[in-house]
C-alpha cells in the first residue's frame, strides 16, 4: 500500500517567520530540514498531498535522510506527525525572532551551538528597548467603581457565557474551496455529498484535514462514485469511539455518548438518525443531546423511545435550552411531564362461566357434555 501524506497548514508564513528560520532555527538543526520543512509548508497551502516515495524524489533524499530531518521539525516544534495507514502532518508558525531568543531551551540552544557572541548580537538586534518618555503619567485609569454592581448572578452568567462551547457547523463550503478540481473532481461534489460531509461533519466535530482523507479513501474516482457507507463506517471506527472523562461525561459526540451509557459498541440506525434529528432540527449542541440521552435513557428503561425523545425535545427549544448548563439545570427540575406514558396491559375479561365453580353446575348436565364429547370424538374416528 502506498504510504499517503496529508499536510494540514493553518497559518501563513510572514517575513518575520522567515527571518527566524533562516537566522535562528536553521543555524541550530542538526539536520537541515529547512528544504523539508518549505516543501510541506507549500504542499500544504495548496492542499495537495503527497506520497512518501514522491517526498524522497522532490528532496532528492533517501528515506532515512527524510525521517531524520522530519525528526528534527518534531523536535524544534515546527512540525507534528501522526500515523495510522497514511501519515498526517501539521505544520507549526514558528517562533519570532524575539521569542526564539527569549526561549527557555531554544534560546539556550542557540547560545550553545553558535557561541555567546552570536548569540549576544541576536540578543541585541531583536531586543525592543521601551524608549524613555519625558513627562508626567496623567493616562486616566480604568475606575474600579463602574463594577460596584457586580455580584455572583453577574459572575455565574459571565462564568457560563465564557466557558460555553457554542456548536459550530462544519464549513462545507470552505471545505470544497480548498481541495483543488484536480484533486477531487468537481462533477463528483453532488449536494447530496455536500449535505453528508457538513452534516457528519458537525456531529462529530471533524477537522478538515481528517474529513479530506477519509472522503477520499472513499471515492472511486475512475467511476465517479462515492461508497457513503464506507465513509460512515470509517467515520465511525475514526471519530465514534471517543473516551469518555468521569469529570465531563457528556463533551464527546453523541453516538459515543450512547455508546458509553448502554455499554456495548453496536448503535442501531435509529438512535442515530434520532441524533440527527436532535442536531439538525431542534439545532442542540453536542452537550445539550447528551443531557437529553441520559434523561430518556435513565427514565424510560434504558430505551430512547424516539417520540418521547422529540417531545421532550420540543418542551426544551420552547424553553431556550441552549447550554450544558441550562440542560443540567432542567433536567434537575425532573418534572413529571417528562414521564413516559406507562404501558397498560390489557387484560381480556374472564368469561362468566369460569366465575363459577364446578360445585354449582348441575352434575347432571356434567355428564351429558361428557358423553356429547365422547360421541364427537368416536365421530371423528369413524
Amino acid at each position: 500500500m502506498v504510504e499517503k501524506i496529508y499536510i494540514q497548514v493553518d497559518f501563513e508564513l510572514t517575513n518575520e517567520n522567515l527571518e527566524a528560520l533562516v537566522f535562528l532555527y536553521q543555524p541550530v538543526f542538526s539536520f537541515n530540514a529547512m528544504n523539508l520543512y518549505l516543501t510541506l509548508y507549500q504542499y500544504g497551502r495548496q492542499n495537495m498531498p503527497l506520497d512518501a516515495k514522491q517526498l524522497r524524489s522532490i528532496l532528492n533524499e533517501s528515506k532515512d535522510e527524510v525521517v531524520m530531518k522530519r525528526e528534527e521539525l518534531e523536535q524544534m516544534n515546527l512540525l507534528s506527525t501522526y500515523y495510522e495507514y497514511h501519515y498526517h502532518l501539521v505544520l507549526h508558525q514558528p517562533l519570532s525572532p524575539k521569542d526564539f531568543i527569549s526561549h527557555a531551551v531554544f534560546g539556550r540552544l542557540f547560545s550553545m551551538v553558535q557561541g555567546q557572541d552570536a548569540f549576544k548580537n541576536m540578543v541585541l538586534k531583536y531586543h525592543k528597548e521601551t524608549q524613555e518618555i519625558e513627562g508626567k503619567d496623567i493616562t486616566k485609569h480604568f475606575d474600579g467603581n463602574r463594577l460596584s454592581v457586580w455580584d455572583d448572578h453577574f459572575e455565574s452568567e459571565y462564568i457560563q457565557v465564557k466557558n460555553e462551547k457554542p456548536k459550530i457547523d462544519f464549513d462545507v463550503d470552505r471545505f470544497f474551496n480548498q481541495i483543488p478540481d484536480a484533486i477531487y473532481p468537481y462533477k463528483m461534489r453532488t449536494p447530496e455529498l455536500r449535505n453528508l460531509i457538513k452534516e457528519v461533519g458537525s456531529i462529530h466535530a471533524v477537522d478538515m484535514l481528517t474529513m479530506k482523507r477519509l472522503m477520499i479513501e472513499n471515492s472511486n474516482f475512475d467511476e465517479k462514485t462515492f461508497n457513503t457507507r464506507g465513509f460512515l463506517f470509517s467515520i465511525d471506527r475514526t471519530l465514534g469511539q471517543m473516551s469518555v472523562d468521569q469529570n465531563n461525561p457528556y463533551d464527546v459526540d453523541p453516538i459515543s455518548f450512547i455508546r458509553y451509557k448502554q455499554g456495548y459498541d453496536y448503535v442501531v440506525d435509529g438512535d442515530r438518525n434520532l441524533v440527527k434529528s436532535l442536531t439538525n432540527n431542534f439545532k442542540f449542541n453536542n452537550q445539550v443531546i447528551n443531557v437529553l440521552l441520559e434523561f430518556v435513557l435513565d427514565k424510560n428503561e434504558g430505551n430512547l423511545a424516539r417520540g418521547f425523545v422529540e417531545k421532550i425535545a420540543s418542551t426544551w427549544k420552547r424553553n431556550n435550552v441552549e447550554t450544558l448548563e441550562d440542560a443540567l439545570k432542567i433536567v434537575a427540575m425532573d418534572q413529571p411531564a417528562y414521564q413516559p406514558k406507562p404501558k397498560v396491559k390489557k387484560v381480556a375479561p374472564m368469561p362468566e362461566f369460569v366465575e363459577s365453580t364446578t360445585e354449582q353446575v348441575d352434575e347432571a348436565e356434567i355428564a351429558r357434555i361428557r358423553e356429547r364429547l365422547k360421541n364427537l370424538g368416536q365421530q371423528e374416528e369413524s
